[in-house]
């Protein structure tokens, strides 16, 4: 059986599909999967063995560059021929957006995604079979389910099997802090960090921090100014998550490297101002959330408009993280998961 995935992003989103994948080859051990992805995530889909091949689009790149340039022109239709080249069993769009459904549409086989309602963009009508799946759940577990609907099987919710490795840091002395996010109502505020890498490297943890822009690097520095911390060079994403399989475990906010790491079951506390847990949670082993208990959270918005935002730290719900807090409770999960 021949399957085409249409998941373009982001980072998270993508490694939620893995547990679907998984159950996908449990039920059909011979499956092969090509997945439609966007290119600046071209490494992630093929760390899970189902899948044959990988499609990278350059989708955001071409309409920052103009859509109908000759150039964006050449590359679409070169994107166009990768997805015809053949003709596919069924092609699931599990991203449930326009341009998802479009693309879906221009490859060859049977269409099936989110029914109207159960995605954030009504394109139910362009498929040939679309399925109900409530919000009122994990992102994850929508996937799951999605395949296994349009497949016909049936999934064990208590098994959780992303196929991306396993921890082996238990008796590492390495904590990694992401810090780096999209959202600037994600980030805990920088002083916050720097207080917690004062706390942490006057208990003998080496601190690490990962960066992949040039303002990362410089709350990174920031951070770790005078301290015994290191900030990390940029890295392949799966060179990232190497190096995340092997510390003893990780602080971070709402962000895609916390569900590479989550996946493999390093220890990790990750924060939750603007977003649900609920819905997009880390999953797997060793997971703890810290939702911010506060007016106007989950807020769901990407700018602060809370009155207070104007004084510092910022964003405002996050004083209700305080790093002591959040350090004493670091500290709990570690100890529940000493070798």
């Amino acid at each position: 059986m021949k399957i085409l995935l249409i998941k373009l992003s982001s980072l998270g989103d993508l490694i939620h599909v893995f547990p679907a994948l998984s159950d996908l080859q449990k039920h059909f051990p011979h499956v092969s999967v090509d997945w439609v992805v966007d290119e600046s995530f071209k490494e992630v889909p093929a760390w899970h063995p189902a899948v044959r091949k990988v499609i990278p689009l350059g989708l955001r790149r071409l309409k920052k560059q103009g859509l109908f340039s000759l150039r964006s022109l050449k590359e679409f239709f070169a994107m166009l021929k990768k997805l015809r080249f053949e003709r596919y069993d069924l092609i699931i769009d599990a991203q449930g957006l326009y341009k998802s459904a479009v693309l879906a549409l221009l490859a060859r086989g049977k269409r099936v995604g989110l029914a109207k309602g159960s995605s954030r963009e009504n394109v139910a009508w362009l498929y040939q079979q679309s399925f109900p799946i409530s919000f009122d759940q994990h992102a994850s577990a929508r996937v799951r389910t999605l395949f296994a609907e349009a497949l016909a099987y049936q999934y064990d919710p208590a098994v959780l099997d992303f196929k991306l490795g396993t921890w082996s840091g238990q008796d590492s002395k390495n904590l990694v802090f992401i810090h780096a996010t999209t959202w600037a109502t994600k980030h805990y505020p920088e002083e916050y960090w720097r207080d917690l890498a004062v706390m942490a490297t006057g208990r003998n943890w080496s601190v690490a921090l990962p960066q992949v822009t040039t303002v990362d690097e410089a709350r990174a520095l920031m951070i770790t100014k005078d301290l015994d911390a290191e900030v990390l060079p940029k890295m392949s994403l799966t060179a990232l998550r190497d190096y995340l399989s092997g510390v003893r475990g990780f602080i971070s906010v709402d962000t895609g490297l916390a569900h590479i790491a989550a996946a493999m079951g390093v220890p990790g506390l990750v924060f939750y101002g603007p977003t649900n847990p609920k819905h997009i949670g880390t999953v797997g082993q060793n997971q703890e959330h810290l939702a911010v208990q506060f007016e106007c959270a989950p807020c769901l918005l990407r700018q602060c408009n809370h009155p207070d935002r104007v004084h510092k730290p910022t964003p405002p719900c996050y004083r209700m993280l305080a790093p002591k807090i959040v350090w004493e409770k670091f500290n709990t999960l570690l100890s529940k998961t000493m070798s």
